[in-house]
């Protein structure tokens, strides 16, 4: 039927990432002094969950129209 309408869709996800962090310094000395540093890293891994609203006003025209709708946000 002609008309204006929302399409919409809703779902849920998870994701996870590892990241990187500096968790200290090494630094050394001799007999005269400090001579230098290091960084010290870290690792570590995260997840979360989540959930996506997804919506789309089309418009058909005519009664028998038929459109071909891409909810994918680009």
């Amino acid at each position: 039927m002609p008309g204006n309408y929302i399409i919409m869709t809703s779902f849920d996800f998870s994701n996870s990432y590892n990241y990187s962090y500096v968790s200290g310094y090494t630094n050394y000395y001799n007999y005269w002094g400090y001579t230098g540093s290091t960084t010290n890293y870290g690792t570590g891994r995260s997840s979360y969950i989540d959930k996506a609203n997804i919506e789309k006003r089309i418009s058909i025209d005519k009664d028998g129209e038929k459109k071909e709708v891409n909810l994918k946000e680009m």
